[in-house]
C-alpha cells in the first residue's frame, strides 16, 4: 500500500473519532446538495480540478474473536460485490500491509471514470474488536456527488455509524499571499450565506471553517455547528493558489 493511502486511513480514523465521539452530532438520511462547493469554486474564481467523497463506518456483527488476515479478506471480497452497484469496470486487490496495523484493500474504477479504494482494519478498544471501513471514491466532481446518496445505501446492511465527506480541489491562476488567502476564505463562506466558525493560518495555508444550512449534515463543536470547510494552499512552482471547499470536513490532506 502507497504511503499516501496509510496516511488517508490514519486521517480517516483521526477524523472519524471526531465524528464518533462528539455527543452533539447529527446526519440526515437525505442525500446532501454539494452545490454550494461548487458555488464556492466559481466564486472564487477558481478552476475545479477534482473531487473525492469519503465514506467510513464500523462493520456489523463481525464477531469478538481475534481477526486473522482471512477473517478480512473475505469481508472486503463480500464489500467488493455489493459496491458492483455502483457500476464497477475493473477491480483488484491491493498489496496488504499485515503486523500492528492489518489493513486490506481493495481497488477499481467506476463506469463514470471514477476510481475507488476499499480499506478495512480492524480496531481493539475496551475490549472489544471492530472493524473500520473507509471508502475513497476520486474523479469527475458531477459523478461522485450523484454516488453520494448510493454509497450508504449499498453499504447499510454491513455498517453502523456511517459518515460521509465530500471534497472539491481547485486552482486559482494568481498566487496570493497569506492575508489575501486568509480574507478569501472568510469571503466565501459569507457570500453563500454561511457563517464563519473557526480558521488557522499555517505557513502558506489557510483553512477556516464555517456553517450553511444548505449542505444538511453537520457536527456540533460546542456552541457552533460546522460542516463547511475551506483551505487555500499558495504554490510558489506553478505561481498559482491551491483551494479545497469540503463537507463537513474536507477529505484527504491539503
Amino acid at each position: 500500500m502507497g504511503r499516501k493511502a496509510v496516511l488517508v486511513f490514519i486521517l480517516f480514523l483521526i477524523v472519524s473519532g471526531i465524528f464518533f465521539m462528539l455527543p452533539d452530532t447529527y446526519f440526515t438520511a437525505k442525500e446532501s446538495d454539494y452545490r454550494p462547493l461548487f458555488v464556492i469554486m466559481e466564486k472564487a474564481g477558481a478552476a475545479v480540478t477534482g473531487g473525492e467523497l469519503h465514506y467510513w463506518a464500523s462493520l456489523k456483527e463481525v464477531g469478538s474473536g481475534e481477526f486473522t488476515l482471512q477473517d478480512l479478506e473475505t469481508i472486503a471480497d463480500e464489500l467488493a460485490v455489493k459496491l458492483a452497484g455502483l457500476g464497477v469496470e475493473e477491480s483488484g486487490k491491493a498489496p496488504v500491509k499485515e503486523g500492528m496495523h492489518l489493513l486490506v484493500q481493495r481497488e477499481g474504477r467506476l463506469f463514470c471514470g471514477a476510481d475507488m479504494k476499499l480499506l478495512l482494519q480492524p480496531v481493539e478498544g475496551e475490549g472489544e474488536r471492530t472493524v473500520h471501513l473507509l471508502l475513497i471514491l476520486s474523479g469527475e466532481p458531477g459523478s461522485l456527488a450523484e454516488l453520494a446518496a448510493r454509497v450508504p445505501a449499498l453499504l447499510a446492511a454491513n455498517t453502523v455509524g456511517g459518515t460521509m465527506s465530500f471534497c472539491l480541489s481547485g486552482e486559482i491562476d494568481r498566487e496570493m499571499k497569506t492575508d489575501e488567502m486568509e480574507e478569501l476564505a472568510r469571503l466565501l463562506v459569507r457570500e453563500i450565506g454561511g457563517t464563519y466558525g473557526q480558521g488557522i493560518c499555517d505557513g502558506q495555508m489557510v483553512s477556516v471553517t464555517g456553517y450553511y444550512p444548505g449542505l444538511g449534515p453537520y457536527f456540533q463543536a460546542g456552541r457552533e455547528r460546522l460542516n463547511l470547510n475551506i483551505a487555500l494552499r499558495g504554490n510558489d512552482l506553478a505561481g498559482n493558489t491551491r483551494i479545497w471547499a469540503g463537507t463537513p470536513l474536507i477529505s484527504g490532506w491539503y
